[in-house]
């Protein structure tokens, strides 16, 4: 006989756009973002390309406002 467990595991989704990393994508971390893409480098860089640009910031919008994120 086979049957479904009533049990599932599930991970916390991980949020791209999660820059200080506190659950949630929100102002604090748009203020991490435009600092690093003022200089050019830094937490900023969410596709690990080494610079932060524009394909970062669309990175952070698909992620803005999401509440939870893995912390």
């Amino acid at each position: 006989m086979t049957s479904l467990s009533p049990f599932a595991l599930f991970e916390p989704k991980y949020c791209k756009g999660d820059l200080d990393i506190d659950g949630d994508g929100d102002s604090l971390d748009l203020h991490t973002l435009i600092d690093s893409f003022a200089s050019g480098s830094g937490e900023g860089d969410i596709n690990g390309d080494g610079k932060v640009n524009s394909s970062d910031l669309m990175l952070f919008l698909n992620n803005f406002g999401c509440n939870d994120c893995a912390k």
